[in-house]
């Protein structure tokens, strides 16, 4: 890795970071909220718990059909514990 590559992959994230916005209060719900009946409410007071369950139910949810549905599916590549390893 060169430090231009390093630089290059922080400038991307940079950019991502300065163009995203947050309103102050996501009174909407997703398809996994509806499934398990969470309110937005609910959702709002434990923010980092509720996105990091449904984002991890969600992500099984994808490999498992991914597994059924696409001849070519591998998992993502693992080092120790550690997952998945993103190359750019």
């Amino acid at each position: 890795m060169t430090e231009l590559f390093l630089d290059k992959i922080l400038k991307k994230y940079q950019n991502y970071f300065i163009q995203k916005s947050y309103s102050e209060e996501n009174n909407s719900s997703d398809i996994l909220m509806d499934v398990f009946g969470l309110s937005a409410e609910l959702k709002q007071e434990h923010k980092q718990y509720w996105g990091r369950e449904l984002g991890m139910c969600w992500q099984l949810l994808i490999v498992e059909i991914c597994k059924t549905f696409c001849s070519n599916f591998q998992p993502a590549f693992k080092i120790g514990k550690d997952e998945p390893l993103f190359i750019v």
